[in-house]
């Protein structure tokens, strides 16, 4: 009898609280969401703002617009593996780069690295992360490279901060970050291979750059991704 008087005394009463607590632990939980997603959101535009200095203003608002959609890709593949746990991959891997370019004489000036990285794979496409040295001429920078098909995302966040897109026989706006400014640049990519795996592999890009609609180089990007054996 006294179990069920102490039941009617202060269980009920406390659920009663219960309810409009849990009810304001769930909106300060939501909040909280969106307020992180606006932090993000602010950082990037900021980012994209960094990055489009310099740039004509014609082009700059395409830029601030393609910087942030490749944080809401990033976001929606986040989200959507948290959907599908089974198809994340994360492993270190040896990264070597090989960049060919050619301007108007026959001579090719060459750029070779190979160093430490990441290897994802993710819904969107495999991912790779490593930082740039001085060889490269860009320490100080973190380049990811997204590959997805035959399309090719090239962003470096850091020092020198640059956004490149390649997709075969089409032609986006680029920003390329020198000690001497930041230039705006047309890449037109000729083809696009993609030979990875879970395992690594290759990626080819053959592409154009063009500087104020003017032709400036022949280029070849060579990435070679190798898992080392657990």
């Amino acid at each position: 009898m006294r179990f069920f008087i102490y039941c009617e005394l202060f269980i009920k009463p406390h659920k009663a609280l219960a309810q409009p607590c849990l009810t304001i632990a769930a909106h300060a939980a939501i909040i909280f969401y969106y307020i992180t997603i606006l932090i993000k959101v602010k950082y990037y535009f900021l980012k994209s703002l960094h990055i489009s200095a310099g740039i004509p203003r014609e082009n700059r608002y395409f830029l601030i617009v393609k910087t942030c959609g490749v944080w809401y890709t990033e976001l929606y593949a986040s989200v959507k593996h948290r959907k599908e746990p089974d198809t994340d991959m994360k492993k270190d891997c040896i990264i070597s780069i090989k960049g060919l370019q050619q301007v108007d004489d026959p001579d090719t000036d060459e750029v070779t690295l190979t160093t430490e990285g990441r290897f994802y794979r993710k819904p969107g496409g495999y991912y790779l992360v490593y930082d740039e040295s001085e060889i490269s001429g860009l320490e100080d920078t973190r380049t990811t490279v997204k590959v997805s098909g035959d399309n090719v995302t090239v962003t470096r966040s850091g020092k020198y901060p640059s956004l490149m897109t390649f997709q075969p026989d089409r032609r986006h706006m680029g920003m390329y970050y020198t000690d001497m400014g930041n230039l705006t640049i047309s890449v037109a990519t000729r083809s696009v291979r993609n030979e990875l795996t879970d395992d690594g592999g290759r990626v080819t890009v053959d592409y154009d750059i063009e500087f104020q609609h003017a032709y400036m180089s022949t280029n070849n990007l060579t990435i070679d991704v190798r898992v080392p054996q657990q």
